[in-house]
């Protein structure tokens, strides 16, 4: 699912725009993040929602605190709970809620292409299945491309993969993904006009 930084970023983002008071729950009732310490007394409350709401029902006010379902797909995964205006609950619960899904399906497709790329790298895929999931995904077949292996100093380091795909794996033309605990890929689209020069000066950023 989604990590905890996104998580928290939203809804950092839904308290600076809207004032609300906001946390996210998982199903099992366990507050994840939250922009208030006194979030967690909604302990009961959220058990209570998760037992009796379903993906039809999708939200419950009651003065001016609202639970709304966050689902992926049929399957609920989180719960968004606000404090603020009631007037507002509704819009803005259903707009957090709308964001969240949206980013756990952005998620999935990420690492669908993650996957993709590391069965590609590892010839784990038929040729013929090569094209046809490249096409399903969009992603440009006849592009010239360059892989540079990575090996963080410390194993295990999620900030340099995450660093990275911030840097690179921002649209359907450059992939970074992690092949173990001690590497990680980086497929680079090259230009007509890009060489070995070019590979060289990325190389050297990616160490800097």
């Amino acid at each position: 699912m989604l990590s905890n930084q996104v998580l928290h970023k939203t809804v950092q983002n839904i308290h600076n725009v809207t004032g609300f008071e906001c946390s996210i729950w998982d199903v099992q009732g366990n507050c994840i993040v939250t922009t208030r310490e006194k979030a967690k007394e909604l302990q009961k409350e959220i058990e209570i929602f998760l037992e009796y709401t379903d993906a039809e029902t999708k939200g419950s006010i009651l003065g001016n605190r609202g639970l709304f379902l966050v689902s992926d797909g049929e399957e609920p995964v989180y719960v968004l709970a606000l404090r603020g205006d009631q007037a507002a609950l509704r819009v803005v619960g259903g707009l957090g809620a709308g964001q969240l899904e949206g980013l756990i399906t952005a998620y999935k497709e990420r690492m669908d292409k993650n996957r993709f790329i590391q069965n590609l790298i590892l010839d784990n895929m038929l040729l013929v299945d090569i094209y046809n999931q490249a096409k399903k995904m969009r992603i440009p077949v006849e592009q010239r491309r360059a892989v540079f292996l990575i090996e963080p100093k410390n194993e295990g380091d999620n900030l340099v993969l995450e660093t990275m795909r911030g840097l690179y794996a921002t649209g359907n033309k450059d992939f970074v993904t992690a092949v173990d605990e001690r590497h990680i890929i980086l497929v680079k689209a090259l230009e007509v006009t890009e060489d070995y020069a070019t590979l060289n000066h990325i190389a050297r950023v990616l160490v800097d």
